[in-house]
């Protein structure tokens, strides 16, 4: 009976959602997603009408912006999860710590793991997306897959963090 209750009550309110959502959102922002601006500053540039200069200015200093911060707060993330670890290397006692090395062991592997079964899986979508190209199109795509990785490893070669410490780092180690 209370399920019945709870699924009844969800109908509705998603029933109700429904109704009143055309009513509440004005006519403009029923867009599709070919219909919507693209790129980081393009619906600014639509609500604001900027002259392209402005939408130049406005990329750097966005891109400024997003590139200081996303470091600083690595960084700051970095901090705190040291102080995290080692406040919790703390709280364990001498018996325990193998039991904890082996738990967390446990986890890095099977972040590995799953890393290496995703990076499997966009390589695959990577070959099959070739399949489909032109021969100018697969070499464009090419170019960029190239650009693309080289901007990650430089990210987080200056990050200061690779994939595999990610999935080794333990609270009580120096990595």
């Amino acid at each position: 009976m209370v399920k019945l209750m709870v699924v009844i009550g969800f109908l509705v309110a998603f029933g109700a959602g429904m109704a009143v959502r055309p009513r509440i959102l004005p006519p403009e922002t029923h867009t599709t997603p070919a219909s919507r601006p693209s790129g980081p500053t393009a619906w600014l540039r639509t609500e604001l009408s900027l002259s392209p200069e402005q939408e130049e200015q406005l990329k750097r200093i966005w891109s400024e912006t997003a590139h200081r911060g996303g470091r600083e707060q690595d960084e700051r993330r970095r901090q705190f999860r040291k102080e995290r670890d080692d406040a919790i290397q703390a709280l364990i006692r001498p018996a325990d710590k193998e039991t904890y090395e082996q738990i967390t062991k446990a986890y890095a592997d099977r972040n590995a793991a799953m890393e290496k079964e995703w990076r499997a899986s966009f390589q695959a979508a990577v070959e099959r997306t070739k399949q489909i190209l032109t021969p100018e199109q697969r070499r464009r795509y090419e170019e960029l897959l190239r650009s693309r990785e080289a901007e990650r490893a430089a990210r987080e070669h200056e990050q200061g963090r690779r994939v595999d410490e990610r999935a080794t780092s333990r609270p009580g180690t120096d990595k």
